[in-house]
């Protein structure tokens, strides 16, 4: 939701999910998204429990209807007190 709210203040969009599993698949289960609101959406809908040694990536994809849009992929391993992200990236200014 904190993402969510980010994202829709600078007049973006973020029409995927923020993150997904990663295991023995690129797309494992588990995927961080908002709760739906629509009532069929809600039956499918099961809240993951997070627990130590999962990986994730987190990755908002950030549109914007006129310029386009990005998506930059973070991996993170839950660890037993907090997390630790995997990839060692830097954003570059221009």
């Amino acid at each position: 939701e904190a993402a969510d709210r980010v994202i829709k203040d600078a007049k973006m969009a973020m029409p995927h999910s923020l993150g997904h599993g990663i295991g023995l698949d690129v797309h494992d289960p588990g995927r961080f998204a908002l709760k739906p609101r629509d009532k069929k959406m809600l039956r499918k809908f099961k809240p993951l429990k997070i627990e130590p040694g999962m990986v994730f990536t987190i990755e908002p994809g950030v549109y914007h209807s006129k310029l386009g849009g990005c998506r930059l992929e973070d991996d993170v391993l839950v660890t037993q007190n907090s997390c630790r992200v995997l990839t060692n990236t830097r954003f570059m200014r221009f």
